[in-house]
């Protein structure tokens, strides 16, 4: 099945196209034929995966990450139609390779929904991972918040490299807790414009000091359960 898989998608994606929908089910066939055909061809990016996760604005930030990428003279794979299923990214990568299934790429940069993120690390462990933010969406899918927070925990867990985090989510520094003995991670905190500059730290610690809020008018201090702490949110 190997020798033919990536034929049989090319096809099938050329006649769904044709068609005019259908942009996942090429990968949907591709991985029924050739389970390891992901796993196979992103592991021969020079600079690994990316992951962008998290309940809103997936999209947008994998284009942002992407162009910023593209500028510095990489070439980026990325799912591009917005499909961020695992399916879909198998679609998309049928698209990129040729026939023999190579990729010609320096990394993959891949929006990926919470839930399907889960199944796409543990075939693929991502080299980064960027997540956004939790909250409530799809409680026929997912429940509470809580569900959501424990799918991008696990992205975490399986990210081999650097996990990004948006401090201003007060649901995401829970996210950390079990990464403290990964020396080889860092956690980028990101800063609002009108606070100091950004801090570093490892996965798992918080700077010694909170970042002051601004004045009470453009800022407000919060304390949450999750993160024993204060910090700006605007």
């Amino acid at each position: 099945m190997l020798y033919i898989s990536v034929p049989l998608g090319k096809l099938v994606r050329r006649v769904s196209r044709l068609r005019g929908g259908g942009s996942a089910l090429p990968g949907l066939v591709v991985e029924k034929i050739d389970p390891g055909f992901m796993q196979r061809t992103l592991a021969t990016l020079p600079h690994g995966v990316a992951v962008v996760s998290g309940t809103n604005g997936k999209t947008t930030t994998t284009k942002m990450v992407v162009e910023l990428l593209e500028s510095q003279g990489l070439k980026v794979f990325t799912n591009r139609t917005g499909s961020n299923f695992t399916r879909g990214v198998a679609a998309a990568l049928l698209g990129e390779v040729d026939w023999r299934g190579r990729l010609t790429a320096d990394v993959a940069v891949l929006e990926l929904d919470e839930a399907h993120a889960v199944h796409f690390v543990n075939r693929v462990p991502p080299r980064y991972s960027l997540l956004l933010n939790v909250l409530r969406d799809q409680l026929d899918r997912f429940g509470e918040i809580d569900k959501t927070a424990q799918l991008l925990q696990h992205i975490a867990d399986k990210t081999t490299g650097t996990v990004v985090l948006n401090r201003e989510d007060p649901a995401l520094p829970a996210s950390r807790t079990p990464l403290q003995a990964r020396t080889s991670s860092t956690s980028a905190w990101t800063t609002p414009s009108s606070a100091p500059s950004p801090t570093t730290t490892t996965c798992g610690q918080r700077p010694a000091v909170p970042p002051r809020c601004a004045p009470p008018q453009a800022a407000r201090r919060r304390r949450t359960p999750q993160s024993g702490a204060g910090y700006c949110r605007f």
